[in-house]
């Protein structure tokens, strides 16, 4: 039984109105777009490759540790308006900043 039947036939036995049915409907389509969007974004950039934070070998990160690129991974700078710069020879910076 697909999603949508069996939010249906709940709203059914529970006697929904029209209203609540039409919410349910829409939270779940919402929370669907939020959970998927992100994929798609991240086709649509077209980066070379996809790695996470935990993909990445901090063994050649000098003056970063393992916590430190946690806490980044939390994305607390955002909220803070805060930069962060990645400096370093190679194609380490380049990992580092768009891993997600």
């Amino acid at each position: 039984m697909a999603a949508a039947d069996r939010l249906a036939e709940r709203a059914r036995k529970e006697s929904w109105t029209h209203a609540e049915y039409l919410v349910a409907c829409l939270q779940r389509e919402v929370s669907a777009r939020e959970s998927h969007g992100g994929e798609a974004r991240v086709r649509a950039a077209r980066f070379p490759a996809i790695k996470t934070i935990e993909e990445l070998d901090v063994t050649h990160l000098r003056g970063m540790t393992r916590q430190q690129l946690a806490h980044l991974g939390t994305l607390d700078f955002i909220a803070g308006k805060e930069n962060v710069v990645f400096l370093g020879p190679g194609v380490i910076p380049g990992l580092v900043s768009v891993s997600g």
